[in-house]
């Protein structure tokens, strides 16, 4: 590695199942240079005729506000071509960063993956966040 360059903190697999993109991210989810290169992949998905997401958090460590605010952009840009965009497999911390900044009726957010799925393909698109967790008291 060159001096300088900047290690990616965290690593984004593509996946189809169906009609449905899975996103399964992996590492440190903090917003920077990652979250440019995921909007502009959501964008060309997007042109492309995707409708129904998944981003999978079950190897992500931590998400900050930054982070949040990268897949806030995704959900509006979904929202503006009636797609819709689940969250899925989060960790007690992620979940608290989402509850503690409100996101719970923004985000759909689902324990596992197979129910991610299973709610995208017996719901209508944008039918309202179902959060399904309990978030850790502070």
């Amino acid at each position: 590695m060159c001096h300088g360059e900047r290690v990616s903190i965290v690593q984004v697999q593509k996946k189809q199942s169906g009609d449905v993109t899975i996103l399964n991210l992996e590492g440190k989810f903090d917003g920077g240079t990652d979250c440019q290169n995921i909007k502009q992949e959501m964008q060309t998905w997007i042109a492309n005729g995707d409708r129904k997401f998944v981003i999978n958090f079950s190897m992500v460590r931590w998400i900050n506000s930054n982070g949040v605010g990268c897949l806030i952009g995704s959900k509006v840009a979904l929202d503006k071509v009636d797609g819709r965009l689940i969250l899925c497999s989060l960790n007690r911390r992620n979940l608290s960063t989402i509850y503690k900044m409100k996101l719970k009726e923004i985000f759909e957010v689902q324990d596992t993956l197979p129910q991610a799925l299973e709610s995208l393909n017996t719901h209508k698109a944008n039918s309202g966040p179902a959060a399904h967790f309990t978030p850790e008291k502070p």
